[in-house]
C-alpha cells in the first residue's frame, strides 16, 4: 500500500511543488497514491508484454489465464512470500505458461530485469521531466542501480540541488547539497509541511 511517503509526494505534485516522480520500483504505488506524473524507469507489474511482437497485456489478465491453464495450482493462505514477493512453487512439472494472444510469442512483465537495459522512450521521459525541474530529491533509493545514478550526474552537471533521503550512504552523497539519513515515509511529509 502507498506509505506516508507516497502520499506526500502526490499532494506536493497536486500543489505545484513537485513537478513529476521518477521511479525505479515497478509497483505502481505512486500512481495509486494520486501522483500524475510518474515515468516508471523500470516498467511496471501491472503490464505484461509480448517479446515477438510487442502487445500489451493487463497482468490481472494473464494472471486469470495462468490459473485457467493450472488448475491444478493451489496456494495457501499462509504461504511463505520471498522478501520481492515471489513464491517458490513446489514444483513446475506440468505447469502451461500462457503465451500471446495475437502471435503467440512468449510473454513477460514489462519491467526491466538486471542486465537488461532502460527503454531509450522512458529514460528520454525521465531525461525531460529532470531538465524542467529546479531541484532533484532522490528517496529511498541506494542508487546501486545505473538508471538513477545517470539521473543525478545530469542533475550534478546541470548545477541543480541534489537532496537525497535515506537510511543508507548511496553512491551519489559525495554529489548531495544535503544527505538526509532517514526514511521517506518521515523526511517527506515534514518536507511538505515546510513548504506549505
Amino acid at each position: 500500500e502507498p506509505n506516508a511517503g507516497h502520499r506526500a509526494l502526490a499532494e506536493m505534485e497536486a500543489s505545484g511543488v513537485v513537478s513529476g516522480v521518477i521511479t525505479q520500483n515497478v509497483d505502481g504505488l505512486h500512481l495509486r497514491a494520486g501522483s500524475s506524473h510518474v515515468i516508471e524507469v523500470h516498467g511496471t507489474m501491472r503490464r505484461v508484454l509480448c517479446l515477438r511482437c510487442g502487445q500489451v497485456f493487463d497482468r490481472r489478465d494473464i494472471a486469470v489465464q495462468i490459473e485457467e491453464l493450472n488448475p491444478w495450482i493451489t496456494v495457501p493462505e499462509n504461504i511463505a512470500l520471498a522478501p520481492d514477493g515471489d513464491v517458490l512453487p513446489e514444483t513446475t512439472d506440468g505447469f502451461v505458461i500462457p503465451v500471446c494472444t495475437v502471435c503467440e510469442g512468449m510473454l513477460k512483465p514489462d519491467v526491466v530485469f538486471f542486465g537488461e537495459y532502460v527503454p531509450l522512450d522512458r529514460f528520454r521521459a525521465a531525461e525531460s521531466l529532470l531538465r524542467s525541474s529546479t531541484a532533484l530529491i532522490v528517496a529511498g533509493s541506494s542508487l546501486v542501480v545505473n538508471s538513477g545514478v545517470r539521473l543525478v550526474e545530469r542533475a550534478r552537471r546541470r548545477g541543480i540541488p541534489l537532496i537525497i533521503v535515506n537510511h543508507e550512504p548511496t553512491r551519489a552523497d559525495v554529489w548531495a547539497h544535503a544527505t538526509i539519513a532517514a526514511g521517506t515515509s518521515d523526511v517527506l511529509p515534514a518536507l511538505q509541511e515546510l513548504l506549505r
